[in-house]
């Protein structure tokens, strides 16, 4: 006999490696996040809904929208088709919504679109990330603390946005994957009032739109308020390579801002303003926006006044008068030459 002291002491083996994880849940469960973070509040709607919402929506027969895979045995006449599109049920969610007196909404949804494919008996599966907006911007806040305004077409822009830059996929607007650029005629949806759509944009193809949803369209949904709304394919949003992490050190020597009031004609975007000063070759600027623009009294007909705020900073000295006026001018210069502004006069 051998006794247990005689038997060598070994440990188990045990595989301690990480399984592999799908990237699109991740980003599905991030986007998830980064929309609550922004004050949405995620709907969970049927896979299904009327086949009458294809005509609510104005869409024309030729839309691949308007193709879909029909349910044999619906639980109700309103749930008779699988859906092609999120935001009829985001729509019904205000309604819902605003019966209940609740009149301030900031919904999204991360949900499959159902497409039939010819010749194979299951439909295409198509990701999209949708949300809506309607009512007060500062939802039930008291107004004593805030202005009871109402949300517009920047709001929703602004939530897209913050999204796209949580994500890494807009940093910078000449840096980015993804971009938003004005609809045209050939792009803009039907939904869509006039002058009130964006186009998103990745790889020169559109994914996505943001804008301001038609009245008669509302109408068609027992709605009487104005709602903004964006509608994107996160499967192309999760297939774009975010940009990497970038960390810098706090600033040690402090910063100095200089504004400019430029009139520039009525055609020229206020962000290519702002893209001309950051593509710059500057190295002192740090930040630019736009914080006014203003047509009207004083603006000749035809052109608008553009304010921008611009950051100067060093990373290795304080900066002085006259080496923050050398810049300055220089960019003054620049933008006075490419869009044949002139400084507004008070």
């Amino acid at each position: 006999l051998i006794g247990y002291n005689d038997i060598p002491i070994s440990l188990p083996s045990v595989d301690l490696s990480y399984p592999e994880q799908d990237q699109e849940r991740i980003r599905r469960n991030a986007a998830c996040s980064i929309m609550t973070k922004l004050g949405f509040t995620e709907s969970i709607n049927y896979s299904f809904y009327s086949s009458s919402c294809d005509a609510k929506m104005l869409l024309e027969e030729s839309d691949k929208r308007c193709s879909h895979v029909k349910i044999l045995n619906p639980l109700t006449e309103d749930q008779d088709v699988m859906r092609t599109m999120l935001l009829p049920g985001l729509f019904e969610n205000i309604r819902q919504n605003i019966s209940f007196q609740q009149t301030s909404c900031k919904l999204f949804e991360i949900g499959d679109l159902f497409f039939p494919v010819e010749g194979k008996p299951l439909p295409d599966e198509v990701p999209r990330i949708a949300g809506v907006m309607t009512g007060n911007r500062y939802g039930l806040q008291s107004p004593l603390h805030f202005k009871d305004d109402d949300v517009d077409i920047y709001d929703i822009k602004g939530a897209v946005e913050g999204l796209l830059e949580e994500m890494r996929l807009q940093n910078g607007r000449e840096l980015s994957a993804v971009r938003l650029t004005p609809a045209t005629a050939g792009t803009a949806e039907p939904y869509v009032e006039e002058e009130y759509g964006l186009s998103i944009i990745c790889d020169n193809v559109s994914i996505g739109s943001i804008g301001k949803i038609k009245d008669e369209v509302l109408r068609g949904f027992g709605i009487k308020r104005e709602v903004f709304y964006f509608d994107i394919d996160f499967k192309a949003l999760a297939d774009v390579t975010p940009a990497p992490k970038e960390f810098s050190a706090l600033p040690i020597y402090p910063s100095v801002k200089r504004d400019i009031a430029l009139v520039v004609p009525a055609q020229t975007a206020a962000g290519d303003l702002v893209d001309a000063v950051i593509s710059s070759k500057e190295k002192l600027v740090e930040h630019c926006d736009v914080f006014d623009v203003y047509q009207g009294n004083k603006i000749q007909s035809g052109y608008k006044s553009v304010a921008l705020t611009i950051t100067y900073r060093s990373q290795t000295k304080t900066l002085t008068e006259k080496n923050v006026e050398k810049a300055h001018v220089k960019l003054v210069n620049m933008l006075t030459d490419r869009f044949g502004g002139s400084f507004r006069e008070a």
